[in-house]
């Protein structure tokens, strides 16, 4: 009995057949990469939104201080002097911050879009990161300081959506930024 191997054309259509099929799987995996990184930004996003404005159970950074944060450090440091937290009244500056930090930081990089406004003071600051490893901002309403929105720089890695702009539907943000209101209603401009 003769073993036959297979055959240059045979060897090249299972090849083809093999780069076909991956031709239409990655596609999908980058879809599910992205939608998971999406997913992340939108938890970060949340955890940022909740220690700035409060939960039930916790008044947070507004109630304490009596303004949303200027920065997201704010969140990590007592940057306002505001007295030490009363378990009694839920309010006050807790000694480990608002936010856990996880030993992240950033340093601003203004060809990416962010400005030095994003850090307190010293260009390197506390960062709460997105899901493509880029910080969440805080911008500030020019006409209205009252007004502050938290900002994602997306996928592309630019902050698109200028303090200037008005305050974008969320249907269609501005490129591929995630903007999140920190005031309780949403304004529709600045």
């Amino acid at each position: 009995m003769r073993l036959r191997g297979l055959t240059l054309i045979e060897l090249l259509l299972v090849v083809a057949l093999l780069v076909a099929l991956a031709s239409a799987v990655l596609p999908r995996l980058n879809a599910v990469a992205d939608d998971a990184s999406t997913r992340a930004t939108l938890e970060s996003m949340r955890a940022v939104r909740n220690a700035s404005c409060g939960t039930l159970d916790d008044p947070g950074f507004v109630n304490t201080v009596g303004s949303l944060p200027n920065t997201i450090d704010d969140l990590f440091t007592n940057h306002t002097g505001a007295p030490a937290y009363n378990p009694l009244t839920k309010k006050g500056y807790r000694a480990n911050g608002y936010l856990q930090s996880n030993g992240a930081v950033f340093s601003v990089n203004t060809t990416t879009g962010f400005t030095a406004a994003y850090c307190y003071n010293d260009g390197v600051d506390a960062a709460v990161l997105d899901g493509w490893n880029r910080p969440l901002v805080i911008q500030t309403s020019p006409n209205n300081p009252k007004l502050k929105r938290l900002i994602s720089a997306g996928p592309d890695g630019f902050i698109n959506t200028l303090v200037t702009d008005s305050y974008p539907d969320p249907l269609h943000p501005v490129n591929d930024d995630i903007v999140v209101s920190l005031n309780p209603e949403a304004p529709t401009s600045w």
